[in-house]
């Protein structure tokens, strides 16, 4: 439509590619854990899902206690879930990323895209905290985190230093 050309071209005035996504009401908010091994295996985690206790999930309804939650497990059907496994680490190797990522995807609820699912953002430093989703979403595999952050810097200790461009 009209309205979508116009809305390209205004998003191309600020550089030569621009991400579109379909808007999606009340859409599902699922999260993969994508980490680096050493040696360079990359692994994906998840999906987890994330249920946000507001209509939209801004920085109150993420951080306050009590407003929203997580689940490092979700009721995909298998197949599903490993399509996106899959999806996040050609994501990951696509955006060139190194170490850990985490890869946020929105899947229709409704209307003609219901079950369809779209990236939402490439998160290239994912939370930390007790109640982020990446490394809960690495500790349903098993490890600890004690595991997950040894794991993350011998894999970083041993990846080449970057040449120096001077």
């Amino acid at each position: 439509s009209a309205d979508w050309a116009d809305a390209v071209d205004e998003a191309l005035r600020y550089g030569e590619r621009a991400m579109l996504e379909p808007y999606l009401e009340r859409a599902r908010e699922l999260e993969v854990a994508v980490l680096e091994r050493k040696g360079g295996a990359v692994e994906a985690f998840g999906p987890g899902e994330v249920f946000p206790g507001r209509e939209f999930y801004d920085y109150d309804a993420k951080y306050a206690p009590g407003v929203s939650r997580t689940t490092t497990s979700s009721d995909l059907p298998t197949a599903l879930a490993q399509e996106m496994r899959a999806a996040a680490i050609a994501l990951f190797d696509a955006a060139g990323s190194r170490g850990l990522s985490r890869m946020d995807f929105l899947m229709a609820r409704s209307g003609d895209r219901i079950g369809r699912w779209y990236l939402s953002e490439v998160n290239t430093f994912p939370g930390f905290t007790p109640i982020s989703l990446f490394p809960a979403l690495v500790m349903s595999s098993g490890a600890s985190f004690a595991d997950l952050c040894v794991e993350l810097v011998e894999a970083a200790a041993a990846r080449p230093a970057p040449r120096s461009t001077t």
